[in-house]
């Protein structure tokens, strides 16, 4: 008789724990659950990201290149339009856009600019340069 409570007692014990251990598998679970929905969010998030500056870097490149090729061969009365039909592209670049490429077609505007007012052909190679300097830079970002 001095031994009947032993056994409700380890069935207690034993049925607590499990109901512990239950719990605390479940907590697991959903902590691990709420880790990979995070993640995956963070990569929409990060992917969304890339291709909008993608797109933003191919529309001002596609832009700066019509652009210069035209006002190379036509002359700098076509550079007045510019800044009109340039606005949503560089709004673009000016969100998704690193700093680098940013400088770089602010760069190009000066020189077109400076161009279109000076009509020194110096100036158009030069705006010619930053083309390629830009080509490269968005290349650089997009590829790493």
């Amino acid at each position: 008789m001095a031994l009947e409570w032993l056994a409700p007692t380890i069935g207690g014990v034993t049925g607590g724990l499990g109901i512990f251990f239950t719990w605390f598998a479940g907590h697991q679970g959903r902590q691990h659950a709420e880790r990979v929905v995070e993640q995956q969010t963070t990569t929409q998030i990060a992917l969304a990201r890339e291709a909008r500056r993608a797109e933003a870097y191919s529309n001002a490149l596609e832009m700066v290149v019509s652009m210069t090729g035209r006002v190379a061969a036509r002359g700098p009365s076509e550079f007045p339009d510019f800044r009109d039909k340039a606005a949503p592209t560089v709004t673009k670049i000016a969100l998704f856009g690193s700093a680098e490429v940013h400088d770089i077609m602010t760069r190009w505007t000066t020189h077109m600019e400076q161009f279109a007012t000076s009509h020194d052909r110096a100036e158009l190679k030069r705006a010619d340069e930053e083309v390629t300097r830009l080509r490269l830079q968005m290349n650089s970002e997009l590829t790493s």
